[in-house]
């Protein structure tokens, strides 16, 4: 314990002794070991914390292809009828209702669920209990449960809610229970209730009605494999019973943590290994530096190993000063990671789950403190070892009072640098190729034109608006009124407004076409609209009409999309064909095609556009599906507007909350906000990485030339010209930085293969983008050797002949 607090007195003496060389490798070490804590926090958050359900490993999402995966309420309930891999198996769809009888009405979110939800996630309420199984049917009663920030806020936390009645779009639910605080599901925690299934007659036979995400918990004992197995002999024997609407029909089950990650864990582990990548490189430099310093303090050692310190006093020594220098370089990481992570919740893209949670835990402090020693360790390595081969007799023989530590040190010093290029390299190429995706994708023509188009939800209670004549009334009255707004050019509702929504599919049957093939889908994505919801979006009619009065009650009419018209009736015109909802043995009316439109990317900017089906709102066989969303085009700001077009729709039905107002820009915004937050965070960490090689560079450039000051100007003195210096030192550095550069792009070519998936309309191998990244290298390398280029050339000859 004595010798540790000597070698801490000690370290800090020496680090005192050189301000310069502590505050820069302080920096370097700070800003690799920040970010790194910074994205640990945040991929701790995403991928490491587990679910908060009991037994979490044991909750797996069902899913049916090809589709969205969303499965229909019958085969759900085949599912959960037959004797499968599944203890528990649940269903749901999200919802948002008006909440009424407490306070001001509101819109809030919720999930329509089966009774089974809770007993499937392992959580049980805090007041009251889950809703039975006689609330999933047609008739059974109507139930809800309370999300504990809605209890809090709405009712005060009164420990007596449970069993008082809830309105939610003027009809009452009863109040069943009320969730633990802090929990959530979806994982988004945007959820505020959970209300009762109820199927209705209809939909207990829709086989074609794709909205329901379902999830299981396995039974004890039963893997992944052996439940996805169970389930595709369960979807063959469907198959065989219900032919027509289950012809391509295949279920999967994948974890549920992989579900709700998605995409991001495989790019999370990518940014990882980014920062991984900047805190070599700053280990590189503070390595280097280090170098230098032993260069200087050699004779010292050499005097301290005269006087008999032996390698067990020397080297315990050094690792000290390694290691408090790594705490410092920690310790102040932690706040460039507090700061970082601030940053990354400002940006919070959405759609990222559990975003939420992100922030410096205990956790994440244990992680800066073991990647700080490490970091020590790392930096200090190759420092202790070139003193360890101090040779004491002829260091002290040495006129000269510092020693270069020979080819061997030299040969380190060079080798980082290059390892450091090689490094940046890898970091600049990925950098360029998410930019290079994000400008094909922001780039990408969404089908319609969302500039100067106005974005609000209105949603009728079923009610006050049963069918789809009080609808139609309702929506034709709204959107006279909205037209008839200063400066509204165009007004139009849809149910599912693109880019807001990732469902809403139905399986169809097409006049004169042939079942889809093995491995295609049969649901189709299905709209319902008013007649100027295409020219309020912009989206171009390219044969045929849009929908007008000749679309009524007894004259049903559909619009599709190039894609439906392409899959459906291939080579011929879609205008006068018939197609309608379900298989061909349901009872729903044909409807004629009256128009084709454009392609319309309904869920993601990078996701190709699929067979559409669009309705007129005054259609009966539409009434279970209304328009939710006014889209409203305006000759100037959107949001300017807002004000009028909002007062012109609750003058309609002062009752019904308007919600949700933002810009049609906004909203395609959203689906590129995931890869432009990517692109950002990764485009920083290449820069601090190619700020941090070209420090490295300049280090070497600048350290070999005061070592070598006496040869320049023996050289200048012999008649080397100023020019001739520069080129000599100009060569060398950029020598280093090609052979970084050659590692580098090796390196990049093989790991840009795992940004695949984040890609668009790019490949990982662009030519382009690697000479980009390798030209902006040779230029910082270049830049970094100015500086000791233009000092070896102000050497003055007559200083080192006088030192001869």
């Amino acid at each position: 314990m004595r010798n540790l607090v000597v070698n801490v007195r000690y370290a800090i003496r020496v680090l005192a002794r050189a301000p310069g060389f502590t505050v820069v490798a302080v920096l370097a070490l700070a800003i690799g070991v920040g970010a790194n804590t910074a994205v640990f926090s945040l991929v701790h958050a995403v991928l490491l914390r587990p679910l908060p359900y009991g037994e979490p490993r044991r909750l797996v999402l069902v899913t049916e292809g090809p589709g969205t995966g969303n499965v229909s309420p019958p085969e759900y309930l085949d599912w959960r009828g037959a004797d499968g891999p599944f203890s528990s198996l649940a269903a749901y769809t999200p919802v948002s209702h008006t909440l009424s009888g407490v306070g001001d009405p509101e819109r809030i979110v919720g999930l329509r669920a089966t009774s089974q939800l809770f007993g499937v996630l392992g959580v049980p309420p805090h007041l009251g209990s889950p809703p039975g199984e006689e609330s999933d049917l047609a008739g059974g009663p109507r139930e809800v449960a309370l999300s504990a920030e809605l209890w809090r806020t709405r009712f005060g936390s009164d420990p007596t809610i449970v069993g008082r009645t809830l309105v939610l779009d003027g009809e009452p639910f009863t109040i069943r229970a009320v969730m633990p605080a802090g929990f959530s599901f979806p994982a988004d925690g945007e959820s505020l209730f959970w209300m009762s299934m109820g199927f209705t007659q209809t939909e207990q036979v829709a086989r074609g009605a794709h909205f329901l995400t379902t999830i299981g918990r396995l039974r004890p004992g039963v893997s992944i494999e052996a439940a996805g197995d169970a389930m595709t002999a369960l979807s063959e024997r469907l198959r065989s019973l219900h032919p027509q609407s289950n012809a391509n029909a295949s279920a999967t089950v994948t974890p549920l943590v992989d579900a709700v990650v998605g995409e991001a864990r495989h790019t999370l582990r990518l940014l990882w290994g980014a920062v991984g990548f900047v805190l070599l490189i700053a280990c590189a430099n503070v390595a280097n530096m280090q170098l230098a310093r032993t260069a200087e303090r050699r004779r010292e050692i050499a005097v301290r190993m005269a006087l008999g310190a032996g390698a067990r006093r020397i080297v315990p020594q050094l690792i000290t000063e390694n290691l408090l220098l790594a705490f410092l370089g920690g310790l102040a990481g932690l706040g460039v990671a507090w700061i970082g992570v601030r940053l990354l919740t400002f940006a919070n893209p959405g759609g990222i789950a559990r975003f939420q949670a992100v922030g410096l835990s205990p956790v994440a402090f244990l992680f800066t403190l073991g990647i700080s020693g490490l970091a020590g360790l790392v930096f200090g390595l190759v420092p202790a070892l070139s003193l360890r081969r101090t040779d004491v007799q002829s260091t002290l023989r040495s006129a000269d009072r510092s020693s270069t530590g020979g080819k061997l040190d030299e040969w380190y010093r060079t080798g980082l640098v290059v390892a450091e290029v090689a490094l940046a390299v890898v970091l600049v190429t990925g950098a360029g190729l998410l930019i290079q995706s994000l400008r094909n994708l922001v780039t990408t023509d969404p089908g319609f034109d969302p500039d100067r188009v106005l974005t609000m939800t209105v949603e009728l209670p079923r009610t006050a608006y049963p069918g789809a004549a009080e609808r139609s009334a309702y929506f034709g009255q709204a959107l006279e009124r909205v037209a008839a707004s200063p400066g509204v050019e165009a007004a139009g509702a849809i149910s599912f407004l693109p880019m807001a929504f990732q469902g809403g599919s139905v399986g169809i049957t097409a006049e004169g076409s042939d079942p889809p093939a093995d491995g295609e889908a049969s649901a189709v994505v299905f709209r319902v609209i008013t007649p100027g919801y295409f020219r309020a979006m912009g989206i171009p009619i390219l044969n045929g009409r849009a929908f007008d009065s000749r679309d009524h009650a007894n004259a049903p009419a559909a619009i599709v999309n190039v894609a439906m018209a392409e899959a459906r009736w291939p080579g011929q015109s879609p205008i006068g064909r018939r197609l309608k909802l379900g298989s061909p043995e349901s009872s729903a009316a044909w409807m004629s095609v009256v128009g084709v439109v454009a392609n319309v990317r309904q869920f993601r900017m990078r996701e190709a556009p699929r067979p559409e089906v669009y309705v007129p709102v005054s259609q009966p066989h539409a009434a279970w599906l209304s328009p939710g969303s006014f889209v409203v085009r305006v000759s100037g700001e959107p949001l300017s507007a807002a004000p009028s077009v909002r007062a012109a729709i609750r003058s309609v039905d002062p009752n019904l909350p308007v919600s949700n107002i933002r810009r049609m820009a906004d909203v395609v915004g959203t689906s590129t906000a995931e890869l432009r937050f990517y692109s950002v965070l990764l485009s920083l960490l290449s820069g601090t990485a190619l700020t941090l090689a070209g420090v490295g560079i300049y280090g070497v450039m600048a350290y070999g030339v005061n070592r070598r000051g006496r040869e320049i100007g023996l050289r200048m003195a012999v008649g080397a010209s100023r020019a001739a210096i520069v080129r000599m030192i100009m060569r060398q550095g950029v020598s280093l930085a090609l052979a970084g550069l050659a590692l580098g792009l090796g390196g990049a070519l093989a790991l840009t293969r795992y940004l695949t998936a984040q890609l668009y309309g790019i490949g990982a191998s662009d030519g382009t983008t690697f000479a980009l990244a390798a030209t902006v290298l040779l230029g910082t390398a270049v830049a970094a050797c100015v500086i000791p280029a233009e000092r070896a050339a102000s050497a003055d000859p007559m200083r080192a002949l006088r030192s001869e």
